[in-house]
């Protein structure tokens, strides 16, 4: 009976996360001329199109994992990224050869976006430049993550501006 109990509750349990799963905005994201955005390549200054394709995928999933924690289910979003320019940047001084992305507070993140929100049967337009000039000063390390700078700063922007 115990058995029987626990089983009952566990199988509640994963329907409710299967449903928590589905239940999430639909969120849509293009990077509009992504060849000459700013700084979109962060192992080297002439990054080649695979490393921007892979910037622009890692992007695109911390936009979307950003939004998905501040959005309602039901709320529709549609993102064109406009410019993006990552934390750091490669000192002119640096050999192409042995380049290293160095932080300062002159390098801040930002990115300029274009949107549509549709929520509780409501439209909202604009555009923003999210930036973080502040991101060495946060108090908290990057876990060796990539683009953790860029994800705070977007998740930021979510929970101020769209929540």
């Amino acid at each position: 009976m115990k058995t029987k109990l626990v089983m009952l509750a566990l199988a509640s349990l994963l329907i409710l996360k299967s449903q928590d799963a589905f239940s999430q905005a639909t969120i849509d994201i293009q990077f509009i001329e992504p060849g000459k955005f700013t700084d979109a390549c962060p192992r080297s200054r002439r990054g080649s199109e695979r490393e921007l394709n892979d910037t622009l995928e890692a992007l695109r999933k911390v936009i979307v994992e950003s939004g998905n924690k501040v959005l309602k289910t039901g709320d529709e979003l549609k993102m064109d990224v406009l410019d993006v320019n990552l934390a750091g940047d490669f000192p002119a001084t640096q050999s192409l050869s042995h380049e290293i992305r160095v932080m300062r507070e002159i390098d801040w993140p930002s990115m300029k976006v274009r949107y549509t929100l549709k929520s509780g049967g409501k439209e909202s337009k604009g555009e923003a430049t999210m930036s973080d000039m502040a991101y060495l000063q946060s108090g908290s390390l990057c876990s060796g993550e990539g683009l953790c700078y860029e994800r705070r700063m977007v998740e930021r922007w979510f929970r101020k501006e769209l929540h």
